[in-house]
């Protein structure tokens, strides 16, 4: 699966966390979920896709937070299911500190789009992020 997001859980789940993974984008609802609050004040829902249809869910219970990494060290830490890029769970799935879940229905990851003026002389900070953004995105183009 390219860049995306993965619905994972840590393997040492407490024992309150110790029920098997949900098999569909609605069970999470029973179980606790690392929410991430948006800088507008809402939370995010999970995204999910299944047949080319897109749709999201609004789950609840759990911690929540406002930096991805946080909510990555929450799940492996057992404190609940979260939903996390790919690219950023990639070390902890390959070390089995992450296992994913509901893998069936994660949404496709098309990649980041970055829009700047098209100039011949893009200031020198810019350069630097959009130079940057290629370099760490080459695996998934």
């Amino acid at each position: 699966m390219p860049a995306g997001w993965d619905t994972a859980h840590g393997g040492e789940r407490r024992k309150a966390q110790s029920c098997r993974p949900p098999d569909t984008p609605q069970a999470p609802v029973a179980h606790a979920c690392i929410r991430y609050r948006r800088s507008d004040g809402r939370l995010m829902p999970w995204e999910f896709s299944r047949d080319g249809h897109d749709f999201s869910v609004e789950v609840g219970g759990g911690p929540i937070f406002n930096d991805s990494g946080l909510g990555r060290r929450m799940a492996i830490a057992g404190l609940g299911l979260a939903q996390v890029f790919e690219a950023a769970a990639a070390e902890d799935l390959a070390a089995g500190r992450l296992q994913r879940v509901l893998d069936a229905w994660q949404p496709p990851f098309p990649g980041f789009h970055l829009y700047y003026p098209s100039r011949e002389q893009l200031a020198p900070k810019l350069r630097v992020f959009v130079d940057f953004m290629r370099e760490a995105n080459a695996p998934y183009r």
